[in-house]
């Protein structure tokens, strides 16, 4: 079910090729109606395939783990300050 006011994250998790391009075309379909981000947990080698258009993924506005760290920085620093003082737990990789 799908949240007409909000944002709907969808997430992939298929190295199949034909169900990567059923979802995204699913999804490409409903961006007019829903506000819909597709996210991936991995970046699987299905995506680089030429049936699923670039332009889609990023009008999906598609999200993936990086593997470098981009949030080093004095916001990430005190983030993980707060966290580590609230909830008595340092973030992992902060």
């Amino acid at each position: 079910m799908l949240d007409k006011t909000g944002v709907n994250y969808v997430i992939l998790e298929s190295t199949a090729l034909q169900t990567a391009i059923d979802l995204v075309n699913a999804l490409n379909s409903l961006k007019n109606t829903y506000s819909i981000r597709l996210a991936v947990l991995e970046k699987h080698d299905v995506l680089d395939s030429t049936e699923i258009n670039i332009q889609t993924l990023a009008d999906l506005q598609m999200l993936f783990p990086s593997v470098t760290r981009e949030n080093d920085n004095a916001k990430s620093d005190r983030f993980a300050a707060a966290m580590s003082k609230q909830m008595a737990v340092h973030p992992i990789g902060l």
